[in-house]
């Protein structure tokens, strides 16, 4: 029996009632063959037209699972939708998800996450085929079930060869991969095979690529029997000017080289891709051997060191799925058990926090497996950050709005866990996901405050957790603060608001920060709302991702649209001189000081003719969009307010925000209407 099914306990009990009992069934095998047989007809869960058959499951860490078998034979549609669960980008609360594979001498074993309730999720990606970038078509085969299909399926009965134009480039492509994949044999049976439905105006294209396979063929030795399980894998899907290597580079595993070693790798890292290499390779003695897991504890493998003793190593999974393996000493590994637990709890299976892959354990450590990311935000921001300004602006940006929404999982009603933990070296990077919940708690159903022991780590602590000696009062506007902390240390390219060194904690517990490495208005507003000393007064993580900051730029468009209807911008030929002068403060020297000369000059002689001429000033201009908007809609289509002004709605926000301009009702009201 293969070793990954030891951390599989197959149990045949029927779903009603069963998860609870499947312990008692695995603990005692004692009953005789042929009741066994008899139950296991009456107790799966499901059962498919292809033979498979899906019963529930155990895995040693307690997780339910649902495990699909199909025999070996005709199991290449198990490995086929194997690949596209593992795709990073079907890693979805809406996809069914991916827990394990294995196999015996018979069947192979598919083991996925059980639901017994929830949300609605596809499921069963056996046929599914993927196009490639600039593809929106693939040939293939008839496939699908009877009264499920397409129209323009039920009557295409041809060969999934590519006709016309594009032919030569398909069989020079087909010649490339019969080589590279030395899959000859196969080829052509599935040609002679699927000859007799090939409409004889596509003979010639068959025939010739017949030909070249049977040229191959001659001058290479065959590496697989025809008639073997991979026979069955015959709808290889290619498209006009798209190779068949190509079409299914991104779920086709690496077969390794050398034939003494049988280990499975599924690429998928750029960054450790040698090391991985090495690891895939490596000689078994050198091995430490985890329950389906392969692992070296080597500094080659090494890829970080914890304060408090933990390292974590590169491993690989018998499935072939890379991942990073958090070792700690046994008398120590609590902190490693906690975060197991919260890495379990269905409310954090999310795509935004670093993904559980399993625990094990032996006589001085234990191991919490986990996905492997490329960086730790510290080494992105230090080492990684794109040099065209432009682009690392977006890059930042969009590294804060997934940070928060990583934050938003924990924070939510039903996860309703603080992290505790919050700095650069615990969120990493592919996607960001916060990461590291060794320390973390959770509330109970009507608790907004824990009591807790001082945690965190040396200037990255709420100011309310610094001033204590033993304990705290700890609540999620404490993770806001210090999120506050990472998000200006994100924008600002690796500061932190209150100092470095020695000064730090002082500062945050006296309050005292600058925000000098950021130009822009709005991300410093969000900062600064985020880190106020006053816990009360700081947002929660959904009214954070709803700041201003993370506006679209027709949003913000529409804001100052909506401020342009207010009674002092309706005004503006006649505003009063306090607040023309309160508001000249925020426009000195900024790109929209001399307005009228950015804009096209017919378009503002059409605007002024209409009444009196608009003042250049921010007020004159807020009107100005007012009305082009309202008034002469083509003309507001062909002007990019943002490009010309890129800092006018940071200016007339925070102007707007200290005037009490954003409270107001009709303000409020129309910014709501336009999220």
């Amino acid at each position: 029996m293969n070793k990954k099914l030891q951390k599989l306990n197959l149990s045949l009990k029927h779903l009603l009632g069963a998860v609870g009992s499947l312990h008692e069934e695995t603990a005692a095998p004692s009953k005789s063959r042929k009741k066994k047989k008899k139950k296991k007809i009456q107790q799966e869960i499901a059962k498919g037209s292809d033979g498979t058959e899906v019963f529930l499951g155990l895995r040693d860490d307690g997780t339910e699972v649902a495990a699909k078998r199909m025999i070996k034979s005709n199991y290449q549609v198990l490995r086929n939708e194997e690949e596209f669960l593992r795709l990073p980008q079907l890693e979805s609360p809406s996809i069914v998800k991916y827990v394990d594979f294995a196999e015996d001498d018979n069947f192979g074993y598919l083991v996925l996450q059980l639901y017994i309730n929830g949300k609605a999720r596809l499921a069963d990606f056996g046929i599914s085929r993927r196009l490639n970038l600039s593809q929106t078509t693939l040939r293939t085969s008839i496939v699908g079930t009877r009264f499920w299909k397409a129209k323009e399926t039920i009557d295409e009965e041809v060969y999934f060869a590519v006709i016309g134009r594009d032919a030569e480039q398909y069989r020079q492509s087909a010649i490339k991969w019969l080589k590279d994949t030395k899959s000859t044999d196969r080829y052509i049976e599935g040609v002679i095979k699927r000859f007799p439905i090939i409409p004889q105006k596509q003979w010639p294209v068959a025939l010739n690529c017949l030909n070249a396979a049977l040229r191959i063929s001659k001058n290479n030795s065959p590496q697989q029997e025809v008639g073997s399980q991979e026979t069955e894998q015959q709808d290889k899907e290619v498209t006009a000017g798209t190779s068949i290597e190509e079409s299914i580079s991104s779920v086709q595993p690496l077969t390794l080289e050398n034939p003494n070693i049988s280990r499975r790798w599924h690429q998928t890292s750029h960054r450790w891709r040698p090391k991985l290499e090495k690891l895939a390779n490596i000689d078994a003695s050198r091995t430490h051997r985890l329950p389906g897991l392969t692992l070296v504890i080597d500094s080659e493998f090494l890829i970080a060191n914890g304060s408090d003793g933990t390292q974590v190593f590169l491993g690989l999974r018998d499935d072939g799925t890379e991942v990073a393996v958090k070792r700690m000493i046994r008398f120590n590994y609590q902190v490693l058990r906690n975060e197991e637990e919260f890495l379990r709890l269905p409310e954090l299976d999310s795509p935004s926090i670093v993904r559980y892959v399993d625990f094990a354990e032996d006589a001085n450590f234990g191991y919490l497996v986990l996905q492997l990311c490329e960086y730790t935000l510290e080494e992105y921001i230090q080492d990684h950050l794109p040099d065209d300004t432009a682009e690392r602006t977006l890059v930042l940006k969009k590294l804060v709005k997934e940070v928060l929404c990583s934050l938003e999982v924990l924070h939510s009603q039903q996860s309703r866990v603080v992290h505790r933990d919050i700095k650069p070296q615990n969120v990493l990077i592919g996607k960001a996901r916060l990461a590291d919940f060794g320390i973390s708690r959770r509330f109970k159903q009507t608790e907004t405050t824990l009591q807790t022991r001082i945690a965190g780590t040396r200037c990255w602590k709420a100011k309310e957790t610094i001033k204590e000696k033993v304990n705290t009062n700890y609540k999620r506007s404490s993770d806001i603060q210090v999120a506050g902390m990472l998000v200006y240390y994100i924008l600002s390219g690796g500061h932190h608001p209150f100092g470095e060194d020695v000064d730090c904690e002082y500062n945050i517990s006296r309050g005292r920060y600058s925000l000098e490495h950021l130009d822009d208005d709005v991300a410093k507003d969000l900062v600064e709302w985020m880190i106020n000393e006053n816990p009360n007064e700081r947002p929660t993580v959904e009214q954070t991702l709803a700041h201003p900051f993370f506006w679209t730029d027709d949003r913000r468009v529409r804001y100052l649209k909506i401020l342009g209807s207010e009674k002092e911008a309706e005004n503006c030929r006649n505003a009063d001189e306090e607040l023309l002068n309160a508001i000249s403060k925020h426009t000195e020297g900024k790109s929209f000081s001399e307005w009228k000369n950015k804009l096209p000059s017919e378009l503002v002689q059409k605007l002024d003719g209409t009444k009196k001429v608009y003042p250049e000033n921010t007020l004159g201009l807020l009107r100005f969009i007012r009305n082009l908007h309202e008034h002469y809609k083509a003309d507001a289509v062909k002007i990019n307010l943002m490009a010309l002004f890129p800092d006018l709605f940071g200016s007339v926000y925070i102007f707007a925000k200290e005037r009490g301009w954003n409270s107001r009702e009709s303000v409020i009201m129309d910014i709501n209407s336009a999220s």
